[in-house]
């Protein structure tokens, strides 16, 4: 009898002590995690326990983060370490009535209330933020003008009606006349001189000129003659390109990034990149939606979940993904009533979707930007943003 009981103690003593392996578990604390249909509380990382040999499921939860589910092989006496990396669930707030303050001006370089600003008046015209928002330049009776917002000082500018002007970046660019030939040129211009960029051998009657964020390059374009050109500007070496697009394409919209230019004709939205011409073929709803919050990563509202349909077309181009999932609005592809907001990464070509919101009566996103986790937009006059982390 007693060789019995210690025979049970020992075995006993093997099964819940000495036949274990410790598991040992970090992450962002506190945080829930489920282990063969049990859940333990971590309330300090790391944290842990002692788990019989074999393979274990663990769940691990926290409010406000997606789910992390992870393999572990528990083996006696060697000890096991996991890694919980949360990601957390975008969320959307609505804040309000589009007013934007001077420190948004860059959002898409708009502001209401003119006459807020110091020394400017409400009959200014065209009026254009540098990239820090710190900078304006405006035109009132023919003359355009440069308003340092910190200092309320105004400096008048030799440019005027025949003349267009865009910031790159925190530098201001005008396409002007060549006075003493006909064509005309781009030049930089600091507050006294005229630094000059690029000539145009034959000046343009109506052009349209955008200019990147980054202030690494303008785009300049002539539709006076069929087909219609369109000239990269390269700010830093001083050169230019014509951009090679389709004979009869018909160009709708143009938003320049960081380092694309993002067109959209009658087929869609396509964005090259300024340097090497490179073309993207992109499941935006609209260009003037697309920003560039990093160099491998582009910023887009689409009209369906990207990233799920593109889980079911593996091993087909993007631009068949696309095509595919246009096609199949049978089959919860497309969602009326609903925009996406999603990122595109370069390198891999593959969407992830950030959230979802409700769009009713066709709504429209009209301004996206993203900015220190915090992702600015704009839908159907709506100020909003989505928080990418905590804080």
């Amino acid at each position: 009898m007693v060789v019995a009981i210690v025979i049970a103690i020992g075995m006993l003593a093997w099964t819940f002590y000495f036949n274990r392996g410790p598991l040992l578990i970090s992450g962002h604390a506190p945080f829930s995690y489920e282990v063969k249909g049990k859940e333990y509380t971590c309330e300090k990382s790391p944290c842990g326990r002692k788990l019989e040999p074999g393979s274990y499921t663990l769940i691990a939860k926290k409010a406000g983060y997606y789910d992390n589910r992870q393999e572990a092989k528990i083996s006696r006496g060697k000890l096991t370490s996991l890694t919980m990396r949360f990601k957390f669930i975008p969320t959307v707030e609505m804040r309000g009535a589009l007013t934007l303050p001077i420190k948004n001006a860059p959002l898409n370089s708009e502001f209401i209330g003119l006459e807020k600003i110091a020394g400017l008046g409400s009959s200014a015209e065209n009026v254009e933020f540098s990239a820090n928002g710190k900078q304006v330049f405006y035109k009132t009776n023919k003359i355009f003008s440069l308003l340092q917002i910190e200092t309320k000082k105004i400096r008048p500018t030799p440019f005027g009606d025949e003349d267009i002007l865009k910031w790159g970046g925190n530098n201001l660019y005008v396409l002007k006349k060549i006075e003493d030939g006909a064509g005309q040129e781009i030049v930089r211009w600091d507050g006294k001189e005229e630094v000059k960029i690029v000539r145009l051998n034959r000046a343009l009657t109506s052009p349209e000129v955008h200019a990147s964020p980054s202030g690494n390059f303008m785009l300049v374009r002539d539709t006076e003659y069929e087909p219609e050109a369109l000239y990269v500007i390269d700010l830093q070496l001083k050169t230019r390109k014509r951009l090679p697009i389709s004979a009869g394409e018909v160009i709708k919209d143009i938003k320049l990034t960081k380092n694309y230019i993002v067109l959209k004709n009658e087929k869609g939205v396509r964005a090259y990149n300024y340097k090497t011409s490179g073309k993207i073929e992109l499941a935006a709803v609209d260009s003037k939606t697309v920003s560039e919050p990093s160099n491998n990563s582009l910023l887009l509202v689409t009209k369906n979940d990207q990233a799920l349909a593109q889980r079911g077309v593996i091993g087909i181009s993007i631009g068949e993904a696309i095509e595919k999932a246009s096609e199949d609005v049978s089959e919860n592809l497309l969602n009326k009533g609903k925009l996406y907001i999603a990122r595109f990464d370069i390198e891999s070509e593959t969407y992830e979707t950030l959230t979802s919101m409700d769009a009713p009566n066709e709504g429209e996103i009209t301004q996206l930007e993203e900015e220190d986790g915090v992702i600015n937009f704009v839908l159907n006059g709506i100020l909003g943003i989505v928080r990418l982390g905590e804080g």
